[in-house]
């Protein structure tokens, strides 16, 4: 390979890193969001009879560099993102959302996995790197039911 080549692959790898920081697909998990909620200081009873009962660990969501869709039993949104900011750390985007309107959604970098604040704080939902065959049976799945429900 030769030195122009090679020079100009390494200055384009990390402005798709920076332009691109969240790109792939990735999955809630279900542990590690529970043990970040049993943590929390005013969790209601409701709330704990909720979340401990298979809430957490179904949400998939692939990312792009302009949008990302999520998939949810039987319910597949696809949303076009800003990049607010990227940081080592954390990366902040906004979007438009058919359910919530206009959102700005911090996520922070831990490890392989990046988790987002809820209930204002008071606990984390975690989402981790899950193949993209993972992804595409998760798409299927929510076809299905999105048909069986009309």
């Amino acid at each position: 390979m030769n030195l122009t080549v090679l020079t100009a692959i390494l200055l384009v790898l990390p402005l798709t890193v920076i332009s691109c920081p969240l790109e792939g697909y990735w999955k809630s998990d279900e542990e590690k969001t529970l043990a970040s909620f049993r943590q929390a200081l005013n969790a209601t009873q409701e709330q704990k009879e909720v979340f401990e009962k298979n809430f957490f660990g179904n949400l998939y969501v692939h990312f792009e560099c302009d949008s990302f869709t999520s998939v949810l039993d039987d319910w597949i949104e696809t949303s076009n993102y800003e990049l607010v900011t990227v940081a080592d750390e954390f990366v902040v985007i906004r979007y438009t959302s058919i359910l919530e309107g206009v959102v700005t959604l911090e996520a922070t970098m831990e490890n392989d996995c990046y988790f987002i604040d809820v209930m204002g704080g008071q606990f984390k939902e975690y989402f981790c790197p899950v193949s993209a065959d993972a992804y595409s049976g998760a798409i299927k799945l929510a076809q299905e039911a999105m048909k069986d429900g009309q």
